[in-house]
């Protein structure tokens, strides 16, 4: 059961997704995050709106709308921006941009 499972993630997390559905899909659950964050301490970077939370959310979505550049399943933040910054998918300025905030979600991810 657990193989099965793991081919339907992989199956799901490999289909190129359309912009326009993941683009819905991230406003609803930052939405969601935000609804949730309360009154979390300055300090809490994953907790606060445009936050390392919400940062790592539309990198992941990234992902999942150019999945073709990409095989199997868990790349970091960083190895999803370097591939897209390859790939020509994301500017160099703009992957430079995510990518000094990567150490920072993995940080916040231990």
């Amino acid at each position: 059961m657990k193989e099965r499972l793991e081919q339907t993630v992989t199956a799901i997390v490999g289909a190129k997704q359309p912009l326009q559905n993941v683009s819905k899909a991230i406003h609803e659950m930052r939405d969601r995050l935000r609804d949730n964050y309360g009154d979390a301490p300055a300090l809490q970077l994953r907790k606060l709106p445009g936050g390392l939370a919400e940062l790592d959310l539309l990198i992941q979505g990234l992902r999942l709308v150019h999945s073709d550049h990409f095989t199997g399943t868990g790349q970091s933040p960083f190895d999803i921006i370097t591939t897209l910054q390859t790939a020509d998918e994301l500017s160099a300025e703009d992957a430079k941009r995510a990518g000094n905030s990567e150490p920072s979600i993995r940080q916040c991810a231990k």
